[in-house]
């Protein structure tokens, strides 16, 4: 009995045993098996890779040796130089089930549309065959055709030369400011590492990070983005419905039209929706009077609270209009570089406004005069390096001769009363002479060599204090005198420069070592005094005729040198970069 207690343990543990190394061995050929399959998997792959790396290389070689006209050149190079590295092995994979690459981005050319950006402009209409005809670029049975090879290869190549259009489109934006035929600068040097980019893609089968990393870093651009889709989702809706042309509604008139124009303003959300807000009344309240001053002062309006023969025209304005100015207004924003500085001035020429900003927060805002028309104010982007308290005005000769030589021939003690020096010409040790012992009468612009120089003081058209920021424009900001201009709603007219309302405040700003009364002080000396920065200030003379407000409403601007005309018509119509 013992016996068979201490045999029947044995027993089940060789039993156990022998069933364990049975199955021991019976995994180990699953295993053969499978790393077998996965090799012969691995074999194929490269098999058929190669095959469609060839018909890479044979593409490449054809589209080199001739002028492409489907892509930019410079974009050609990047990708040809890239499949050269990776011995023409393919990027997307098409040929595989497990790449998810090229729906991405197919998904990502959907609703492209929302970044201000055309689909077309990336060859969607192409790409979409891949989309269409998947079963023919995904070989079940393992074995890659030659014809299909073909086909997978210039697939390939044409979604690598998408992508780094986008890449670009996204980074630098569309248009060529050089290209403008304007006087605009703003120079980003935003600059692309597209191979790097590509390998991301590759390694972590996956667009999305990629792509984010070239989006815009700047505040304003997501607020765009956000208008853009708030903007499409009122050109869906079918509720949207424009008013009656000729009719008049103010506080208190009664008409079916008001329905309409409070359907309108709930859905610009000008209006708040609540339980007093009826839909259907047709009777124009104070509550709807304060939507329509909303909705005035948003599109530049005057804020009178009256629906007028004006009013009526811009809200019966194709909202594919206000998508176009969007779409703009964030093409612009791709133009600023990546990082604007921690401390900047930013200015918007349309706005005629100016802000002090410090780590992403308005320190200050306020309004500033620019150029007129025939003297329009450039946009680009420099560094304020010095301030000049209490300065001279150096007249350009433009001025001199277009502005103040009709007004010294009328008038000849014009330049002393006026507090201008004369001087025989723009050598800095030129002599001094006496407006007196001039013969006026003969002075035209042909033979006008002498220098108008004003004294310090409140009468100088500089004001009391100047900022510098060289520049090939030969622009800057200043004070002025005619502090009475600022009360207009539109503010061009300068000459070119920047007359800002506060320049006190934007001595404060740039020189926070010197206290109130040390400003004040040298603004109000009878001598000239140079200071400079410690840290030279970045400034952005921009032209943006969309805003945002503090309601993450749409702002719009009057476009007062007319650019955006010009501007639209280049952004539709531009080739492809």
């Amino acid at each position: 009995m013992r016996l068979q207690i201490f045999i029947q343990p044995i027993f089940f543990s060789v039993i156990f045993i022998l069933i364990s190394c049975s199955n021991d061995n019976s995994n180990n050929q699953e295993e053969k098996k499978w790393i077998l399959k996965r090799e012969q998997n691995e074999l194929l792959a490269k098999e058929k890779n190669s095959l469609i790396a060839h018909y890479l290389q044979l593409e490449i070689d054809s589209l080199e040796s001739k002028f492409s006209t489907q892509f930019n050149d410079e974009l050609n190079h990047k990708a040809f130089e890239f499949y050269r590295k990776r011995n023409y092995d393919p990027i997307w994979r098409l040929n595989e089930s497990s790449s998810i690459l090229p729906e991405q981005y197919l998904s990502l050319l959907d609703s492209v549309h929302l970044e201000g950006l055309n689909a077309n402009d990336y060859n969607k209409e192409i790409l979409e065959q891949y989309r269409k005809n998947v079963g023919d670029f995904i070989d079940k049975n393992n074995k890659t055709k030659d014809i299909h090879a073909k086909a997978i290869a210039k697939t390939d190549l044409n979604f690598t030369i998408s992508f780094l259009k986008i890449l670009n489109h996204l980074k630098n934006g569309k248009i060529d400011q050089g290209e403008l035929g304007l006087q605009w600068d703003l120079n980003n040097e935003n600059e692309i590492n597209a191979e790097q980019l590509l390998i991301q893609v590759i390694q972590k089968n996956d667009i999305n990070a990629a792509i984010a990393k070239v989006y815009p870093k700047i505040k304003q651009y997501n607020q765009l983005r956000e208008l853009l889709k708030f903007y499409y989702s009122l050109s869906n809706n079918t509720n949207w419905r424009k008013l009656q042309p000729g009719i008049t509604l103010s506080l208190d008139s009664v008409s079916a039209d008001v329905i309409i124009l409070r359907q309108n303003l709930l859905q610009t959300k000008d209006l708040q929706e609540n339980k007093n807000n009826v839909q259907q009344s047709t009777l124009f309240d104070a509550e709807l009077k304060k939507a329509v001053v909303s909705y005035q002062v948003r599109h530049g309006l005057e804020p009178s609270g009256i629906v007028d023969e004006e009013f009526i025209e811009i809200m019966n304005t194709p909202l594919s209009n206000w998508i176009a100015l969007i779409e703009l207004g964030l093409e612009k924003t791709r133009w600023l570089p990546d990082s604007l500085g921690d401390k900047h001035i930013f200015i918007n020429i349309p706005d005629f406004s100016l802000q002090m900003i410090d780590k992403e927060n308005v320190i200050r805002e306020m309004k500033v005069i620019t150029g007129k028309t025939m003297r329009s104010t450039p946009v680009f982007s420099g560094k304020i390096k010095y301030v000049v308290f209490s300065p001279y005005w150096n007249v350009p000769k433009s001025i001199a001769v277009n502005d103040l030589l009709p007004k010294i021939k009328n008038n000849p003690g014009f330049l002393r009363k006026n507090h201008y020096e004369l001087f025989e010409n723009w050598d800095p040790n030129s002599t001094r002479i006496n407006p007196r012992k001039i013969d006026w009468d003969t002075i035209e612009e042909n033979n006008f060599s002498f220098r108008l120089r004003q004294k310090p003081g409140p009468w100088n058209s500089m004001g009391r204090v100047k900022f510098m920021f060289p520049n090939n424009f030969s622009i800057y900001m200043h004070d002025t005198p005619e502090k009475h201009l600022f009360i207009k709603e539109r503010r061009d007219f300068s000459s070119g420069c920047i007359r800002i309302q506060e320049p006190e405040k934007m001595a404060e700003f740039l020189l926070p070592e010197m206290t109130e009364e040390e400003i004040t002080g040298k603004m109000n000396k009878k001598s000239e005094e140079y200071i400079n920065l410690k840290t030279p200030t970045s400034v952005y003379i921009t032209y943006n005729t969309v805003g945002v407000n503090d309601k993450g409403q749409a702002v719009f601007f009057q476009d007062v040198y007319k650019m955006d005309e010009k501007l639209i018509e280049m952004y539709h119509k531009t080739p492809l970069k």
